[in-house]
């Protein structure tokens, strides 16, 4: 990925770039947002991938992810979902809680 030039790469690549290089510095105290970060990936990768980030969260940063992906899903500490549906017929706040609770919402559209 690194033998590209950056304008040919994805954003989910791009994303998972800027990821890296606040990995290998071990850094704390950092926000970081990510918007789907798992598309495109294999779900040995999105495992590594939920791996890292579990880790970056252990280094005391907060990860805000955009995500539909189950596995992600599952691994959160805590999850939001914003609906029913998107642009101007969403925005609401449908649910918020663990996972485990997020199962039985009844108006997500995402829970199924």
């Amino acid at each position: 990925m690194l033998s590209r030039p950056i304008p040919t790469l994805s954003g989910g690549e791009i994303q998972r770039l800027f990821l890296a290089s606040y990995i290998i510095a071990e850094m704390d105290s950092i926000i970081f947002v990510f918007d789907e970060p798992t598309i495109g990936l294999h779900e040995v990768e999105k495992q590594k991938l939920i791996d890292i980030v579990q880790n970056l969260v252990r280094y005391g940063n907060t990860v805000i992810a955009v995500e539909h992906d189950e596995n992600f899903m599952k691994a959160a500490d805590y999850i939001v979902d914003l609906g029913p549906h998107a642009g101007e017929h969403g925005g609401q706040r449908i649910f918020q809680g663990i996972y485990e609770d997020f199962l039985k919402c009844e108006s997500s559209l995402t829970s199924p």
